[in-house]
């Protein structure tokens, strides 16, 4: 007896076509309702406008909206009036916390809260009172009385003197400070708990005291270094800037931890230090390190006015016999001209703050000056003088075919390069503070032809001033002198002598333009220079910022730069965005001093600040 056939519901015959029509109507209601539950829970939520009174000082109004919950989650308001009431009672302990981190320790805050209105209005009125004052600052040792003393710094070296204000900062940052002090001078295991602070609120004054325990007297241990790779423990252990046995000094861990850094071969370097000594008196060293890959591969782009596109590919191999060692390849091309360049580096070259560097650069180079095509080889030691300072010595040898107006001659140079470097930028890649001052000099001589000898020199120092914190705003200066002397203008090969001009120089010009031209506008350079540059970069959010800048200068004739004559000027405005990898720049400059040659504007897209 055969079996009848499944119709299913109202005669269909395909279950398959019943599942799924039944799941589209469940989807399709379960998906009205969900909207019709949010747009209920949103009609529910109580807006709110929040108005802080009482404060003439910004930089406190801005601090109180910072903490305030409140404040920062207006955007997110409660769906119940008691949400609402809660939020600003606990913004209360907050925002007096942070009073008394400025000094104002009897400052009185209330609020008012109105729900009978909408949107809802929230005041925080704040009397703040007057500034406390520091009246005295005490250090009570705790440790044995026959426990070695270290050297103490004193309230003014803490900078903590009586009658300065009696904020929170400096007081915290004083304790630091002092396990700073404590640890520079032999003691690792040094406690200094948080201080004790008595609040005197009829004078309106601050008593501190600090508790300080330093612990043992230790030396430097063995060190044990963990995670090393394929790097030679030996080679690791001359980036270390002390021995076993001299004295314990923290400091020196964060120079070791730079020094590894700048090796390029580690990701991750982190010390640890042991919690009891030896029997000798000394204390244990953990170095944990990861290896990054030894092998990077790298690829630019890039576009400006004057090379129009620019593109970079590049190579290295670290680490290539175990000891630090690189290799590197980069090549460059754009519409001004090709190179190839070769670089071997070898780090603790007879001493451990010593490199020898072995660099090999071919290049067919086109711009409007000049066409050259060049080997340009160099022999380089370079020393690490001290932290951010470093001296190079060489020689190299430069064979170049130039051509300039029409005119052709071959070059068979030596040269024995000398530069000294001296570099307090916190960061390379977007500096804030400090400065950098470079100094380059070179004498060269063509051994077929007798009368080519002269000397290059070029001096170029960089500063960078932080004006406001928020909102970030960074003031960057920098000047370039150079000068060429011991022969004529004449005699020194084209693609040798000073230019000016272009996204490195001075923006709004085209790239080598700046100065005497022959023929229509052929350049033909110069044997001094003298250019400026300033920035100021605002940083308008944390991944955007703004630059208006201005660049001048000028190249001449002469041996040195000629101060009393008119400079070129471009100014312009840029856009940064920040990368992991540096800033993305975005430069638009117009030349202030224009010329018949000259168009209206250039811009330059790259990597990295200008400067």
């Amino acid at each position: 007896m055969n079996k009848p056939a499944f119709k299913g519901f109202y005669g269909m015959k395909n279950p398959f076509l019943y599942y799924t029509i039944g799941t589209f109507i469940f989807i399709s209601v379960f998906g009205m309702l969900v909207p019709l539950h949010v747009l209920a829970q949103d009609e529910n939520k109580i807006p709110y406008d929040v108005t802080i009174q009482g404060l003439e000082n910004d930089q406190l109004l801005n601090l109180i909206r910072k903490v305030s919950e409140t404040v920062t989650h207006q955007d997110e308001p409660p769906v119940t009036e008691g949400l609402l009431r809660r939020r600003v009672r606990n913004d209360m302990p907050i925002i007096n916390k942070a009073l008394r981190s400025k000094g104002y320790y009897g400052a009185r805050v209330e609020t008012d809260v109105n729900t009978s209105i909408r949107p809802a209005r929230v005041v925080f009125q704040i009397e703040t009172g007057p500034v406390y004052q520091l009246k005295d600052v005490g250090m009570e040792w705790v440790a044995p009385p026959e426990q070695k003393k270290p050297k103490i710094p004193t309230p003014k070296e803490l900078d903590l003197e009586p009658g300065r204000p009696a904020e929170a900062g400096p007081i915290l940052e004083a304790r630091n400070a002092l396990l700073d002090v404590l640890r520079n001078q032999g003691f690792p295991l040094a406690e200094v708990p948080k201080p004790k602070v008595i609040v005197d609120h009829a004078d309106k004054i601050l008593l501190v005291t600090y508790s300080i325990n330093s612990g043992p007297f230790a030396l430097f241990g063995l060190t044990e270094i963990e995670g090393a790779g394929s790097v030679d423990p030996s080679f690791i252990g001359e980036q270390l800037p002390w021995r076993p046995g001299e004295m314990y000094q923290i400091h020196l861990l964060e120079e070791a931890r730079t020094n590894l850094f700048e090796t390029g071969l580690f990701n991750m370097v982190i010390f640890h230090t042991g919690n009891r000594l030896d029997a000798q008196g000394r204390i244990p060293i953990t170095l944990q390190l990861s290896e990054r890959e030894p092998r990077t591969l790298k690829i630019g782009l890039g576009y400006d006015t004057d090379e129009d596109v620019v593109g970079k590919i590049g190579w290295e191999r670290r680490n290539l016999f175990h000891h630090g060692e690189s290799l590197s390849f980069q090549g460059r091309g754009s519409g001004i001209g090709l190179t190839l360049e070769g670089n071997f580096e070898k780090p603790s070259f007879l001493q451990p703050d010593q490199s020898l560097i072995f660099n090999l650069r071919l290049a067919d180079e086109y711009p409007k000056a000049y066409e050259s095509r060049n080997i340009n080889g160099l022999t380089q030691v370079k020393r690490k003088l001290d932290k951010g300072l470093d001296l190079a010595l060489g020689i190299g040898f430069l064979f170049s075919q130039v051509e300039q107006s029409g005119e052709e001659d071959h070059y068979q140079l030596l040269s024995l390069p000398m530069a000294f470097y001296w570099d307090r930028r916190h960061d390379i890649l977007d500096p804030m503070d400090g400065g950098g001052l470079g100094l380059r000099v070179t004498p060269y001589y063509d051994y077929m032809k007798e009368d080519t000898y002269f000397i290059k020199s070029i001096l170029q120092y960089q500063h960078y001033f932080r004006l406001f914190s928020e909102p970030r705003v960074v003031f960057a200066v920098r000047t370039t002198l150079g000068s060429i002397s011991g022969t004529d203008l004449e005699a020194i090969p084209a693609d040798l002598r000073f230019y000016a001009g272009g996204g490195d120089s001075i923006r709004g010009y085209p790239y080598q333009s700046v100065g005497a031209v022959s023929g229509a506008s052929t350049p033909i350079g110069g044997r001094s220079l003298w250019t400026l540059s300033s920035e100021f970069r605002i940083k308008i959010t944390d991944k955007i910022g703004m630059v208006p800048f201005l660049d001048g200068g000028n190249i001449f004739r002469s041996k040195y730069p000629e101060f009393d004559k008119d400079l070129f000027w471009g100014a312009g405005l840029g856009l940064r965005y920040s990368t992991p990898i540096g800033p993305l720049r975005f430069d638009v400059a117009f030349p202030l001093n224009r010329r018949e040659t000259d168009d209206a504007f250039r811009f330059y897209i790259s990597l990295g600040q200008a400067f």
